[in-house]
């Protein structure tokens, strides 16, 4: 293992802006990021009045398995029980503060103390010396960039359908928590993250429309040669400060990982 002049190699950046339609409501950004070097997530609460608490589950999703994967070291591809184990223990651990926090400010409304409340999705991408990792739960997208070509690596479920999606607060196995290894000539040099306001301000009956979601990776790592990091990152607010105007008015979140 290279230890950390490998981790050296990889940085990352990230933006979430609140969605239009939210902002006039006057509610809060339901989403969460987190970029830590070689680690990068970001999570999707659910929203509505039946999550009250979901953007405060989308920063523990974040924040939990950021630190769960600075603790972890996954050997290769074929080393299924520390994959394993880290899935289990960032499930236990999120459900652990869910639950000290119910039990510290109690939900008085209509639905009762219920984790339920802090529903929320979650995507994350972490380099080890020999691989990067995906994990997810609910939906969102990922895509990575190969020399000049976007591939999409997003994990489809079946079970996220017509707008439903899995929820970290229904789930009881941490099994169920997909996970994608990639190894050699598949490890991108950029990866982006982004929760599915973004990909939904496009349609998706109009190829023309849908190719500029699928260029965004593209013009990010542009940016990141020509311009750095920091004015990398200010694009990308300003992108998803457009995107949430003109299209789905949602919270709008974009992680990129990427290899210097």
């Amino acid at each position: 293992m290279e230890g950390k002049d490998f981790f050296k190699k990889w940085n990352s950046i990230g933006s979430s802006v609140i969605g239009a339609s939210h902002e006039k409501r006057g509610l809060e950004n339901q989403d969460s990021v987190s970029t830590n070097e070689h680690i990068i997530a970001v999570s999707d609460g659910h929203g509505g009045p039946r999550y009250t608490r979901s953007a405060l589950g989308a920063f523990f999703a974040t924040t939990i398995i950021t630190e769960v994967c600075e603790d972890a070291i996954i050997k290769d591809a074929e080393d299924l029980d520390g994959i394993k184990h880290l899935k289990a223990r960032f499930l236990h651990l999120w459900q652990k503060a869910v639950e000290v926090h119910l039990e510290e400010y109690p939900e008085i409304d209509n639905e009762g103390n219920e984790p339920q409340i802090y529903g929320c999705t979650f995507l994350c991408a972490i380099a080890y010396p020999n691989l990067v990792l995906i994990l997810t739960h609910g939906d969102g997208d990922i895509l990575g960039v190969y020399e000049n070509e976007v591939r999409d690596l997003t994990i489809q479920n079946e079970k996220n359908f017509g707008g439903a999606t899995l929820s970290l607060a229904s789930l009881k196995d941490s099994s169920e928590i997909s996970h994608k290894v990639l190894v050699g000539d598949e490890i991108p040099s950029l990866i982006v993250l982004s929760t599915d306001g973004v990909k939904n301000s496009y349609d998706d009956t109009d190829k023309e429309d849908l190719a500029q979601f699928y260029k965004i990776p593209l013009a990010i790592k542009k940016s990141l040669e020509e311009e750095g990091a920091e004015k990398a990152e200010e694009k990308i607010k300003s992108l998803l400060e457009m995107i949430t105007k003109e299209g789905s008015g949602d919270d709008v979140t974009i992680a990129v990982l990427y290899n210097v």
